[in-house]
């Protein structure tokens, strides 16, 4: 009667069965019931994932290479980033002699009390 039970009133009924019931009866496997499955379910749904992002990502990629494909000419004529060169630029810009300190008002302060 309690063979092949998985509901843990199937254990209480075990113990007071005699010893000879009681090695019939087993205790079900719970990994092979719910971890196995679970497993299972992340692996295959981890590749599945990565198989579908990488072909995104090969669109895009291909995308790009059509891009560069159409303009090298553009690409050949773009001047490198050069951080010195931005600096001395900048500094050339700049004024100091006729700089000064100007004060922000606060908040409800009008600006002729400054």
């Amino acid at each position: 009667l309690v063979r092949g039970c998985y509901l843990p009133r199937c254990y209480l009924q075990a113990e007071q069965m005699n010893p000879q019931v009681q090695r019939q009866v087993r205790r079900p496997n719970t990994f092979l019931h719910f971890g196995l499955p679970f497993i299972g379910f992340m692996v295959v749904g981890s590749l599945g994932l990565s198989v579908f992002v990488q072909g995104r990502k090969d669109q895009i990629d291909a995308r790009a290479f059509v891009d560069d494909t159409r303009a090298p000419a553009e690409q050949l004529r773009r001047k490198k980033f050069d951080i010195g060169e931005e600096h001395e630029r900048l500094k050339l810009n700049l004024d100091i002699d006729s700089y000064y300190n100007k004060a922000i008002p606060k908040p409800g302060q009008s600006t002729r009390d400054l």
